[in-house]
C-alpha cells in the first residue's frame, strides 16, 4: 500500500521515508534510526498501540482512521536547518489530517 500524504502535510516536507518494521541497514551509526523506524512502524501496524499513544494527546483515532509514520523527515522552509524531527506521525480520519 502506497503512502499518500495529505497535501497540507506534503507541502511541509522536503523528504521523508515510510517507517519500516525491518529497516535496511545503512551503517554502524544507524542504530537510533532503526529503533525509531521500528517503533513508528508499530504505531501504524498495531492500531491499538497507535491509538493508545495519540489519544492522550487529544487526537481521536476511530476505526476508519489511518496512522502513517515516517522517518528521515526533512522539513521544507526556513526553519528546516534548526528543526529536524526523528520521525513524523500523520493521522487520516477521513475528514481531516
Amino acid at each position: 500500500m502506497a503512502n499518500v500524504l495529505h497535501p497540507k502535510v506534503s507541502n511541509l516536507l522536503k523528504q521523508g521515508e515510510s517507517a519500516r518494521l525491518f529497516p535496511v541497514p545503512v551503517g554502524k551509526v544507524a542504530q537510533e534510526r532503526h529503533t525509531t523506524s521500528v517503533f513508528l512502524a508499530c504505531l501504524s501496524l498495531i492500531p491499538a498501540l497507535g491509538r493508545a499513544l495519540v489519544e492522550p494527546l487529544g487526537q481521536r483515532v476511530g476505526t476508519s482512521s489511518r496512522i502513517q509514520t515516517f522517518t528521515e523527515v526533512v522539513l521544507d522552509g526556513a526553519e528546516a536547518q534548526s528543526n529536524r524531527p526523528d520521525g513524523l506521525i500523520t493521522i487520516s480520519t477521513g475528514r481531516k489530517e
